[in-house]
C-alpha cells in the first residue's frame, strides 16, 4: 500500500457474533464477511496507486469519474480480517491496448 493508506480491513475491527445458547449463555460466532471497493489509479506504464477505499461501488466509481486518468474500482472481500479475493469490477478511462 502507498503512502499510508489503510485498507478498511486495518481501520475497522471486525466482531465477533454473539447468540445465546439454551442455557442462556453466550457463544461465539464465526466473522462476518463484507466487502470494501478500492480505488486504484495508473501513475505509469505498469504502475498503479490507490487513490480510496470506499463502502460502496457507487460512490467509488463517482470518484473514478471524476478522475482524468484511467482507475479502477476493485471489489476485495474480506471474511474478518482476513481477505478472501479481489476482482477488477470496473475499468475506466483509458482501457488497455488489446
Amino acid at each position: 500500500m502507498g503512502r499510508g493508506v489503510r485498507p478498511f480491513s486495518l481501520l475497522i475491527h471486525p466482531c465477533r457474533l454473539v447468540g445465546k445458547t439454551g442455557a442462556g449463555y453466550e457463544k461465539l460466532t464465526g466473522m462476518a464477511k463484507w466487502k470494501q471497493y478500492e480505488l486504484w489509479v495508473q501513475t505509469g506504464e505498469s504502475k498503479w496507486e490507490i487513490v480510496g477505499i470506499f463502502p460502496t461501488t457507487d460512490l467509488a466509481t463517482a470518484v473514478a469519474n471524476a478522475r482524468s486518468s484511467r482507475a479502477r474500482v476493485i471489489e476485495v472481500l474480506y471474511d474478518g480480517s482476513k481477505m478472501l479475493g479481489q476482482e477488477i469490477i470496473a475499468e475506466l478511462g483509458n482501457t488497455r491496448k488489446e
